[in-house]
């Protein structure tokens, strides 16, 4: 069952938003952004290209996205075997493609401890692991996907990957891919 939320205004300026830890995003390279955009949950659109995300960019991305995740959490429904997710648990990656014109930025991110988990399962490193595009159709809450906009510092859906699990309006959509829409 998917549960929809709608969150207006979340881009305003709030007190307090916990801060998302600098050194656990990471920018792919376009193969394994490309990989990235393929998840067993979403449908992926016809690209057009990919691109480098700024460091402008990914500054204006992760502080939007850091207000868009403290709206999200704490309105997200939670069943008894979850706990409610914190912003500081999360890496990311960070995937810049092109589609119908627009470039776009795609961030996957999951929670320190399932990134851990999989280092453990394969061999590597956590850092290591960053630079491997994640493709999961599992995790709760621990996961989620969703697409920002740099020309409008806009956000797309949230989509969390677990079975049924929760989809989120952030109230700042960019039409983007199908399945985010």
């Amino acid at each position: 069952m998917a549960v929809a939320i709608s969150i207006t205004g979340c881009m305003q300026q709030r007190v307090n938003v916990p801060a998302l830890v600098p050194a656990w995003g990471a920018v792919l390279d376009s193969v394994e952004g490309a990989k990235s955009l393929q998840q067993p949950t979403r449908e992926t659109p016809q690209l057009t290209g990919y691109w480098t995300p700024s460091t402008d960019d990914l500054r204006r991305l992760e502080s939007g996205l850091a207000i868009v995740l403290d709206s999200v959490f704490r309105r997200l429904p939670i069943r008894e075997d979850e706990k409610r997710p914190r912003i500081d648990e999360f890496v990311r990656q960070y995937a810049g493609f092109v589609l119908e014109g627009r470039r776009l930025v795609y961030v996957s991110a999951e929670t320190m401890g399932i990134v851990q988990a999989v280092a453990r399962n394969g061999q590597m490193s956590s850092e290591q692991l960053m630079r491997k595009a994640w493709r999961a159709s599992y995790g709760g809450t621990g996961l989620f996907g969703i697409v920002y906009e740099p020309a409008t510092r806009r956000f797309g859906r949230i989509e969390f990957n677990s079975d049924g699990g929760p989809r989120v309006e952030t109230g700042r959509a960019v039409p983007l891919i199908p399945a985010l829409r």
